[in-house]
């Protein structure tokens, strides 16, 4: 059996500008019907996983990198990825998943996580592989099949698009940064709840996060309606970007409702 050292595998430094999935692909391999060790002794004490709401997760994942040295770390890592943002705010939701199982139950934690976590987010996936290497592609597909996240995503090229055509002094001001910051976490904010799942122990984290995307995607507008009433958008594209932004926050908000309503099954059982 690995020690426990090893659960943190992913956070060696490693040429591979990816290296957090293929250390995650890495640290479950072997583990199966065959594998024994220390938590063996504690295999029937695992079916004790509590399910948490979005405020409980919401502190959790606050408490878990409290000093932020650990969010730093990954975007030192990740600088010159292209989509790097959002690897960052990924890695960072599934080391907290990661860390949640270690806190609900640590002699047992590997074997929950694969058993309440990773599993059942394959199957939802459709995927049957032992060896879970179509993990991080699956996720990446059901992503971009949620209305919410295309939404999302849209808005946020599309305001980024066009503030790449402004003079580099005018990119700079407040309202401008401020639209582009604010918009950028929606999209990452959004990507890592989709990372946290749809088990009833990672659906309050998932909640958590989404509700920070919408936040974020609030701010957007207010900082799209201060970049409009300071003259540097059209009225073309300014009722363009308001339409988007309109579609994206009442698209996610649907689906921050269709997580609370699963998840207030579950807490009801």
């Amino acid at each position: 059996m690995a020690r426990d050292q090893d659960w943190e595998e992913d956070e060696k430094e490693e040429s591979d500008e990816e290296s957090w999935k293929k250390a995650h692909n890495e640290w479950k391999s072997g583990l199966g019907a065959a594998d024994t060790g220390a938590e063996d002794a504690f295999f029937h004490a695992e079916d004790c996983i509590p399910i948490w709401n979005e405020q409980e997760w919401e502190t959790f994942i606050q408490r878990v990198d409290r000093t932020g040295h650990r969010i730093i770390a990954y975007y030192e890592k990740f600088w010159n990825h292209a989509d790097r943002d959002r690897v960052v705010e990924e890695a960072m939701a599934l080391y907290c998943i990661r860390e949640a199982f270690r806190h609900f139950n640590p002699h047992t934690s590997r074997r929950n996580y694969i058993k309440y976590y990773l599993q059942p987010e394959l199957k939802r996936m459709g995927l049957a592989d032992p060896d879970y290497q179509d993990f991080f592609q699956a996720k990446e597909q059901a992503l971009n099949r949620l209305n919410a996240y295309r939404q999302t995503r849209d808005f946020h090229r599309h305001s980024k698009y066009w503030i790449l055509t402004l003079p580099e002094s005018t990119r700079k001001e407040p309202p401008i940064q401020q639209l582009y910051q604010h918009s950028a976490l929606a999209v990452t904010k959004f990507a890592a709840g989709h990372i946290m799942g749809y088990q009833p122990c990672t659906l309050g984290g998932h909640i958590a996060l989404c509700k920070t995307a919408l936040t974020q995607l609030n701010r957007s507008l207010d900082a799209l309606i201060a970049v409009n009433q300071y003259g540097w958008l059209g009225e073309a594209k300014y009722l363009f970007l308001d339409e988007l932004i309109l579609e994206a926050r009442n698209a996610v908000g649907f689906h921050i409702v269709e997580l609370i309503n699963t998840l207030s099954r579950h807490l009801e059982k």
